[in-house]
This record gives C-alpha cells, structure tokens and sequence, in this order.
C-alpha cells in the first residue's frame, strides 16, 4: 500500500530538481503516470512535506545549528559579522544578523552613502521578519550590504540590528550616511536614537497611498508627485502654491511632515541620489523570495550562495567596460540629454564654472570641480573587488555545542490557511490571468459573501442592514392603530352587561370603529407582525380611560371571557406567531438567523418561543383595526372578544372523489403491470 513514506522516498529526486513547481496535484499525477497507483491529497501532501524536510532540514531543528551556523560564516569568511541572540530563561530564538566582510568593504569605499531599510515575511513553519539594509552602486544598482532575521518587526528589534551595524563600522563611511524607509513599525524612533544627526528620508509612494486615503481627487496626483520631484526650492513652492488653490487641506497634510524627508528639492547633495522612494530595497524582497520558505540555516546558507555569485556577475561584468570610463548608466543619461543640447545656451566663466541658461530665460550654475567619483567604472569595480568564500555542506557541520542550544521560537498560527502572497492594495491590480472576485451580497470587488463585511445593497440601492430603520415609521402607525380598535372593542365587550341584549350598534353606525373579520385580521396581523412591536402576557392594556371603564362594566360573562383556557387573552412575545383560534406552529415561530449565530443558539431559542406559546392560546382584538367595505347588514354579536356574524361561515366543501369501478381499476391495474 502507497503511504507518505514510500512516496517520498520515490519523489526525493525529484523533489531536489523541482521542489518549487511540484505541488501535491503534480506528486498525484506523477505516481499515477509512473506506477500506476491512486494516492489521496493527504498522502501526496505529507510526502511533499518530508521530501523538503530530507532537502532543506527540519524547521524546528534548524534553530539549534544557529551557533554552528555563525561560527562557519566567521570561519570562512574571516571578518564577518554573524551574531545570533537567544532568551537566556527559555533558550527561544530571538534574532540572528548576518553580514560578510565583502559587503561592508564594499559599501564603505565604492558605494554611495544611502542605505535603504526594510523589512519582509519570512513563510516558513515559526515566520519572523527578515530586515534588511541595502545600497546603491555607481550604475544605480542595489548592493546587499546586511540581512537581520528576528521574530517580529519592532522598535526594539531595528534598534539592535542598527546597533549591531554601527558597531560594526556600518557609519565609517567618508560620507555622513544618509538612511531611507518607508516609515515602517519603529524605524522612525530608532534611526535618530541610533544614529543622531544622519538624514532619514521617507519613501513618497508609501507616503501618497496614505494621502489617497484621505483625498481621492485624481488630479491631485500630479500635483502632488510633481512638487515631490522638483530639483530646486522655488519649484518647490510654486508647486505647493498650485496645490493649495486646487486644496488647502491637502497641502496642510504634506506640510505635516518634515520637507526635508520627503522632497527632492531640499535633499542633502552629499548623497548623490535622486530617488524618492524606496525601490530597491523592494527590489531586494523579491531577490530573495524563494528563499523565504526555507528553514532558517537553509535560508542563510542559501542567500551566502546567492550573494557569492552575485558579485561574481557584477565583477565579470565590469570587465568589459573602459576602466576610464563612466557606468553604462550614466552613459545612457547622458545620450538622452545630448538631444536637449538645441534648447540650451551656454556661457563659460572658467573651465571648472560654467553658466547654462535655456530659451524660457531660466539659468543655472554648473560646477565641475564637486563631482563625484561613484561614476567612474574603476570605483564601481572596487566596490565588488570582494569575494565570498563558500561554506561547507550543512551535512558536514559538527554537531552543536549542548550549552548553545537554541529553541525554536513560539509556534504562533493565526486563523485559516496561512497566506504566502503579499497583500496587494486597490491601484495595484490583479495578477496577470487572475480573475477578479465580486461580492453577491454588497457587490463590491476584492472579496465574497463569506467574508463580506458590509451591508448587502437591494437593487434600488438601499442597504439591506436598514430594515429596522425603514419600519420604524409603519412601527409607529401600527402603534397607533391599536389604540383605537382597543376602545372599540372595550365598548363592544362591556354593551352586553349593560344592556342585556346580545346585540349591538348597526355597523353602519360604527363602521370606523369595527373590527375586521377573523381571516382579513389575520392577513393584516401577519403584514404588520414585522414591526415587532413589544405585546405582554395576558390582556391587552389599552388607554386607562378604556381600561377604567372595562372594569366598572365588568360582569360574570365578562369574567369568563378573561379565562385563559378559553383561548380569548394569552398572547406571545412575538406577534409574528398570532394565529387565530390556534397554537402557532413551529415553523412559524422562530427564522433560522443568519450565520452570527449557531444552530445550537437556534434551536434553543426556537424551544423558549415554544414553552411560551404553548401556555395559552391567542387572541389579537385589540391590536388590529380595519375599515373593511360595508358589510350587509345583518345583527353583529360579540363573541371572543371580537365582531363576527351569526351566520356561521362556512367554507365549500371540496368535491367529493369519484368512486372508481372494481372492474376498471383492475384494468389499469393490469395495464400497469
């Protein structure tokens, strides 16, 4: 029989090749194809799971090879910072930082001096956060300079990672170094603790999907991105003056936040960067999202092996460029800028000061003697001159010492399946060949009924959650309503004691004030039961003048309509369950409720409106008035409470079967068969 295990030792092969692309379906179809064996989805997913566990190791096991881990970094890689952290009461993991020598010689004397910080998901079994610092090249490409993997992105964990860093000689830049984020959970507070003084400049797109939330005006976009991308202060202004015509509210809300974090025009031109966001660090995210899922030796094992060969490339690349040279970046630049050459003048003050002025009239100063040297592609190849030596295989580690043994960190799994997929906002659209989910309850796009947490619209737009309010008006009508028909029928029941006569006024005398048939009042009873209008136990209290007289006129008749037994007073909690002359039935007694509650909750609610409806039953004259068309006239009498005619109604009686023949039904009985 096919179990788990034979499985993966079958599929072990090929798992190591294709372990990315092989899901359970593909293990299914795989044994089916090859050996002719059925297997379910529960044995090709705990195959698949011990087939990775054989590749990449265990999840929980790879902790405690943290302190084996960091000394075959140091020991490979002379120079390098691997330093790992555990609670000293439970031996939990708490952080683990990571950086080769290569990357910080590297940063220090080739590199410019911005560093961007961010942070990402790790989706293995125990998660965590995976913060990073990268920087920037002379050809605008990112360099890794540090990863830091701890548990939860906090103030306190950027803080000990940038701590780390400055210790390690991260700030011995020539430059002040300038940091840039995306204002992510303590990174505001830790950078100026860490490092006062340096530059910390915010990522404007982060910036501008807050501000959208806020104010969704299109055309404010451009405005706002245009002021965020002027090179001088003046352009500045003006952009921010064209914006606070258009909305006062939404310059306010820039003008919040320090300038100098967020425009380009009041940067620090020590950097000698232009960016406004922070790109290239996202860049580095999904660099290493197929490491992601990894245990976390293997993860570090694997980004050592894919930086190595990282800067393999970019070395042997810059071979082929003219060492004199500039970076084919800049390169690039420069020929999209020679055809705007027709546009501009140019006047020399000495070889080094020039003046450049364009046709509108608009002059700026050029200075040759303060340009850098980050271009040039012989500092580009000094900053990749390092090289990372590669590790020995994990299967070829000593075993690790007891007194650093490390436990995994709390295993911590939230509610459904665990997502892998970064979370996408609204102006990012779908994934290319993905449709696009609708809600049948709110119909609003992103999501579907289950999940809905809104109110459902009807088709004239109106929200389904406003019942309620809807019929707080015929609630109210209602309630009015049966005043009047309870005086009325006061009066009706209290005319007999008076007068001895089983008769009363003519309807046409008291049309207003006549109540309406049993079965025309039960069809209104059941068209306004859905106000839910508040009934007690026993006789209904009218006005107190009606009660007052009810009660003076009262005699031995009268008595013997307010015995419950009779059926003539009990009345429910709901009057969605009245029923003349009946017990309510169950099924109309209680509506199954939404999926807020259980079945368990309905059915106990739906026992308690039983045990209170069985205790009598019921009669509803006071609650009810009609004005029916005139009846004819004939003698009313009241009897139960409400007007009905002595004339007993009775229904026609439905036709009575045709008796079938012995002989005839033989006959089909025959041809039946």
């Amino acid at each position: 029989m096919a179990d788990a295990n034979r499985v993966s030792r079958v599929m072990e092969d090929h798992m190591k090749v294709h372990y990315k692309s092989t899901m359970p379906r593909n293990i299914i179809d795989e044994v089916r194809q090859k050996y002719h064996v059925a297997i379910t989805h529960r044995i090709a997913w705990h195959a698949r799971i011990k087939c990775l566990t054989q590749i990449h190791g265990d999840y929980g096991e790879s902790y405690n090879l943290v302190s084996v881990l960091c000394d075959q970094v140091m020991q490979s890689n002379p120079g390098s910072l691997a330093t790992y952290t555990r609670n000293e009461d439970s031996l939990e993991f708490e952080d683990l930082c990571i950086c080769f020598t290569a990357s910080l010689y590297g940063f220090l004397n080739a590199c410019r001096p911005i560093i961007g910080l961010d942070g990402c998901f790790l989706k293995g079994k125990y998660g965590g956060q995976c913060l990073s610092m990268i920087g920037l090249d002379g050809n605008n490409g990112l360099f890794p300079i540090a990863i830091f993997i701890t548990r939860s992105e906090t103030k306190d964990s950027w803080i000990r990672f940038l701590d780390k860093m400055k210790h390690y000689g991260i700030n011995d830049h020539p430059q002040a170094v300038t940091f840039m984020s995306d204002r992510q959970k303590g990174l505001v507070e830790a950078v100026p603790i860490v490092f006062p003084g340096n530059e910390h400049r915010f990522c404007f797109r982060h910036m501008y999907k807050i501000f959208k939330k806020e104010f969704k005006a299109q055309h404010l976009e451009l405005l706002v991105w245009g002021a965020a991308k002027c090179y001088t202060k003046t352009g500045f202004e003006r952009a921010m003056e064209k914006l606070g015509t258009e909305c006062s509210q939404a310059k306010d809300w820039f003008l919040k936040e320090n300038v100098e974090t967020w425009a380009r025009s009041h940067f620090s031109h020590v950097t000698k960067c232009e960016h406004i966001s922070n790109n290239f660090s996202e860049s580095f995210n999904s660099w290493i999202l197929e490491l992601r899922d990894k245990p976390v030796v293997s993860f570090v094992d694997s980004y050592h092996i894919l930086l190595m060969s990282f800067l393999y490339k970019r070395r042997e690349k810059a071979k082929e460029w003219d060492s004199n040279g500039l970076v084919p970046w800049v390169v690039k630049r420069i020929a999209e800028l020679i055809e705007y050459i027709p546009h501009y003048d140019l006047a020399e003050s000495t070889n080094e000061l020039q003046c450049v002025k364009d046709l509108y009239g608009n002059r700026w100063t050029v200075n040759l003697s303060n340009r850098s040297s980050y271009y040039w592609v012989s500092t580009y190849k000094q900053a990749y001159m390092g090289h990372i030596k590669p590790m020995p295989d994990p299967k070829d580690w000593p075993k690790p010492d007891p007194n650093k043994y490390v436990f995994p960190p709390p295993y911590v799994r939230g509610i459904g399946r665990p997502k892998k997929n970064r979370r996408r906002d609204e102006d990012e659209g779908l994934k290319p060949n993905k449709k696009k989910r609708k809600c049948s309850k709110c119909k609003v796009d992103g999501h579907n009924a289950k999940t809905c947490k809104g109110l459902a619209v009807e088709k004239n737009g109106r929200a389904k959650g406003k019942k309620k309010d809807r019929q707080a008006a015929p609630s109210q009508a209602s309630a009015t309503q049966v005043a009047a028909p309870s005086q009325a029928s006061t009066t009706q029941v209290a005319a007999p004691s008076q007068a001895s006569t089983n008769q009363v006024a003519a309807p046409s005398q008291a049309s207003t004030n006549q109540v309406a048939a049993p079965s025309q009042a039960t069809k209104l009873l059941a068209s306004t039961s859905t106000g839910k209008k508040p009934m007690t136990r026993g006789k209904v209290a009218a006005t107190t003048e009606a009660s007052a007289s009810v009660t003076q006129s009262k005699s031995v008749e009268d008595k013997e309509l307010d015995n419950p037994k009779r059926g003539y007073i009990a009345q429910p909690t709901k009057p969605a369950t009245v029923i003349f002359g009946k017990q309510a039935p169950k099924s109309k007694i209680f509506k199954a409720p939404h999926h807020r509650h259980t079945f368990r909750d309905f059915l106990e609610k739906q026992k308690i409106e039983n045990n209170k409806t069985s205790k009598g039953l019921i009669t509803a004259a006071s609650n009810l008035t009609f004005k029916p068309p005139p009846p004819p006239k004939r003698n009313i009498q009241a009897i139960g409470g409400f007007g009905q005619s002595t004339e007993t109604f009775k229904p026609a009686s439905p036709p009575l079967a045709t008796a079938v023949p012995r002989q005839k039904f033989k006959a089909v009985k025959d041809h039946g068969k």
